[in-house]
């Protein structure tokens, strides 16, 4: 964690063990996690439409960062709203390493049968196979992205998840019905929402190959009103 330098990776100041408890020091982020900022509990403003494209664009490239320009590609396995922290100007910020592993550099994938990560958040191919590779990152991350667009959380019931639900919405066409309702009376930018949708539809495919890398996702924030946004 010490060699990550980016600027929407939190940086870690320092370790210390205090009774027996490893504690890592980050710098303190008042906004919260973007968990929070994203459900409505009726304190907190909505969070306008341009920091939400805004925070989806910067966090891809902080998982490019990590994938493909480290010395080493590290793979978090644990991308996740709640580990997407915010500054004073909702600038965000990906934390919490501790299931952060180096990733492979001479195959695609590698076998972890030691199943770690979030409910609802987790790839398929590492939830029923053990495989490992810089797209369980992309699929977390794409959860993240129909949070973002919907508000919100990523399971909704035992049996029920925001992926799951957003499935025939994105098929369709139908983006304004994966809308946050709290956002509709806001002027949305609507290249930007069926950018984000057909990211978030392509990094929640069930197979790993057929999804982008995070620097293809990134590449939200330079595509023009009318560009073909493909992978």
């Amino acid at each position: 964690m010490s060699s990550v330098k980016h600027r929407n990776i939190t940086p870690l100041i320092g370790v210390c063990i205090e009774e027996g408890s490893l504690i890592l020091v980050y710098d303190f982020l008042s906004n919260g996690s973007l968990e929070e900022s994203l459900q409505d509990d009726g304190v907190k403003a909505v969070m306008p439409w341009d920091v939400r494209f805004r925070v989806a664009v910067e966090v891809a490239e902080a998982l490019s960062y990590l994938h493909r320009e480290c010395p080493r590609p590290v793979i978090h396995r644990d991308v996740k709203s709640s580990n997407i922290l915010l500054s004073s100007d909702l600038q965000p910020q990906l934390s919490d390493f501790g299931l952060a592993i180096w990733g492979p550099t001479k195959s695609a994938h590698m076998t972890n049968k030691d199943l770690v990560g979030t409910f609802g958040y987790i790839a398929p191919e590492y939830f029923m196979h053990g495989r490992v590779s810089e797209k369980v990152d992309i699929y977390s991350f794409g959860i993240v992205l129909l949070e973002l667009v919907s508000g919100r959380k990523a399971i909704i019931t035992k049996d029920c998840s925001t992926s799951l639900q957003a499935i025939p919405l994105m098929e369709s066409g139908n983006h304004r019905g994966l809308l946050d309702p709290r956002l509709m009376s806001e002027q949305v930018n609507e290249s930007q929402l069926g950018r984000m949708v057909l990211a978030a539809s392509l990094c929640t495919k069930a197979s790993a190959r057929l999804r982008p890398t995070a620097s293809q996702v990134a590449l939200l924030t330079v595509a023009k009103p009318g560009h073909i946004f493909s992978f």
